[in-house]
C-alpha cells in the first residue's frame, strides 16, 4: 500500500501520518521494530531505504517505511523509489507512506544553476517528476492546504473539543487573526491558554496571554491587499498598532517583505531567510507581476519620504499607505 500525505498544513499531515503509525502498531507490531523511518536529507537515506524493502525481517513479514522529503533527495534515490514503486505502484506487502511539506507538483521558482551544474539539476528534475506522478496516481492520497478563515476557526473549535475546553466565538476569531495557519503554534497556545484559564478561553484571556505577531500580521496585510479586502488589511494593520508596534517598525517589515519578494520573483535565494519567510515570499511572488512590484516599491520610497516630513498621526499614516498600496495592486498594467 502506498499512502501519500502532502501540504503546507505540515501539523495536520504530521498527524495523520502519527495516526498511521499507532495503527500498525496495535494491527502489525506492538514492538514497532517493523517500522523505518526514512528523512530524505539524511545521507544514509538510501542505504536505509534499499534495507527496508529488501532486508528480511525477524518480527513481521510487513512493514511500515515512512519517508519524510523524498522529493528532497538525491537523484540515485528517487531513481530507484520510482523503480520500486513503477513495478507495484500499491508499494506490495509493505506500507510505504511518503510524507512532503508542501504540495506535491506545486511549481517552484528556484535560483538558476551554474554552468557545471546544470547537467545535475536536469537529471534531478526529471527523476523528481516521474516519482511525482507516480506518488499523485496513488489512490491514497491526502493533501493538507494551509487553512484561513473560517476554516482555521473552525480547526481551533474542534481543537479545543478535543482537549476538553471551551473557547468563546471571538476569542477564536481573536487567536486565528493574532497566529494566523501556523498550527504548531496554534496548538501550544491552546494547550497554554486552556491551562492558565481552566478550559474556558475567552477574548480577554486571549488578549492578554498572545502578542501580536509583527511579521505574520504583515503576511496577513498582503493576503488582504492581494485578494480585494482592503477592510480586512486596516483591521490587521491597526491591531498592530495597538499591540506596540510602531509605524516605523511596521513600515520596515513591510519594506522587507516587497524587498523579499522582489528577490522570489527574480529567482534570487537568500540563505540567511527564515523558511516561512522564502516560502510567504515565493507565494506573493506569483500573485505580483513584475510591474506592480515595482509600482509598489516606488509607493514605499514616497512613503518613506513623506514619514519624514510628515506630522499626521501614525494610524492616519498606515491607512493611507494600505489604501494606497491595494490602489496600485489593483490598477491594470
Amino acid at each position: 500500500m502506498l499512502i501519500v500525505l502532502h501540504g503546507e498544513d505540515s501539523f495536520s499531515s504530521m498527524r495523520a501520518l502519527e495516526e498511521i503509525k499507532e495503527k500498525f502498531k496495535r494491527e502489525v507490531d506492538p514492538s514497532g521494530s517493523s517500522i523505518a523511518i526514512i528523512n530524505g536529507e539524511d545521507d544514509s537515506a538510501l542505504e536505509i531505504l534499499q534495507s527496508a524493502m529488501f532486508a528480511p525481517s525477524l518480527f513481521s513479514r510487513r512493514r511500515l517505511v515512512i519517508l519524510k522529503k523524498a522529493l528532497e533527495t538525491p537523484a540515485a534515490f528517487k531513481n530507484i523509489l520510482t523503480d520500486i514503486l513503477a513495478k507495484d505502484s500499491s508499494g506490495g506487502e509493505h506500507i510505504i507512506v511518503v510524507w512532503e511539506d508542501h504540495k506535491i507538483g506545486a511549481k517552484a521558482k528556484a535560483k538558476k544553476p551554474s554552468k557545471n551544474a546544470a547537467k545535475t539539476k536536469v537529471k534531478t528534475k526529471e527523476s523528481s517528476k516521474k516519482l511525482e506522478q507516480i506518488l499523485l496516481d496513488s489512490p491514497y492520497v491526502k493533501y493538507f492546504p494551509e487553512l484561513f478563515g473560517k476554516e482555521l476557526i473552525q480547526w481551533i473549535e474542534l481543537e479545543c473539543k478535543k482537549i476538553g475546553a471551551k473557547i468563546e466565538a471571538a476569542a477564536g476569531r481573536e487567536m486565528a487573526e493574532r497566529i494566523g495557519a501556523d498550527l504548531w503554534k496554534l496548538n501550544n497556545e491552546l494547550q497554554k491558554l486552556s491551562a492558565l484559564t481552566q478550559k474556558n478561553i475567552t477574548l480577554p484571556s486571549v488578549k492578554l496571554n498572545i502578542p501580536v505577531a509583527s511579521e505574520q500580521t504583515v503576511f496577513e496585510i498582503l493576503d488582504g491587499i492581494i485578494s480585494g479586502n482592503t477592510h480586512f488589511s486596516l483591521r490587521a494593520a491597526g491591531r498592530l498598532l495597538e499591540s506596540g508596534t510602531s509605524f516605523q517598525e511596521f513600515f520596515a517589515i513591510l519594506t522587507g517583505q516587497f524587498r523579499n519578494i522582489w528577490e522570489a520573483k527574480a529567482g534570487v535565494a537568500r540563505p540567511d531567510l527564515h523558511p516561512f519567510a522564502q516560502k510567504k515570499a515565493l507565494e506573493f511572488s506569483r500573485r505580483f507581476s513584475d510591474d506592480k512590484i515595482k509600482l509598489i516599491l516606488n509607493v514605499l520610497i514616497e512613503a518613506d519620504s513623506d514619514l519624514k516630513t510628515t506630522a499626521l498621526s501614525p494610524l492616519i499614516l498606515l491607512d493611507r499607505l494600505i489604501v494606497k498600496i491595494a490602489e496600485t495592486a489593483r490598477k491594470t498594467t
